[in-house]
């Protein structure tokens, strides 16, 4: 379990050391889309998650030497614990480009931006599963 602006870690290299290190700043349910190309909420409510990123040096080393996250890597479980079957629904069409968190960002750098679910719940858990085994989970 984590905070919303509590440090969580990740390493791509299966070292032991961090590659990764990002917060969740924010999660806002019944978010309201700004692209021109979105349309309504295909589950009944858009959730902005908010992150900053910064990878380290050390990423250089994995053997894709970038860090991607999108709702892919996200689901929403219900207030009573259950795991949502679709929480992407019409979400990657909700931003404009500037506002989303940027793909692939490589060694050393640091990265602003939000990724939208669309989920059937306003309150809930969100979870991040990355591969290894890696996971998170935030109350909202």
């Amino acid at each position: 379990m984590k905070s919303i602006g509590q440090l969580a870690g990740y390493d791509q290299t299966a070292s032991g050391n961090m590659t990764v290190e990002f917060r969740v700043t924010g999660i806002r349910p019944n978010f309201q889309c700004t692209s021109s190309y979105s349309g309504p909420s295909l589950n009944g409510n858009y959730i902005a998650v908010s992150f900053e990123v910064e990878t380290l040096p050390s990423l250089a080393e994995a053997p894709v030497p970038a860090f991607h996250l999108s709702e892919y890597n996200m689901a929403i479980l219900s207030p009573s614990g259950v795991l949502e079957n679709d929480s992407v629904g019409n979400a990657p069409w909700c931003l404009q480009d500037s506002e989303e968190l940027p793909w692939g960002i490589g060694p050393g750098q640091k990265a602003y931006g939000t990724i939208v679910l669309d989920s059937a719940h306003t309150s809930g858990s969100l979870l991040i599963a990355l591969p290894g085994g890696a996971r998170w989970e935030w109350t909202f």
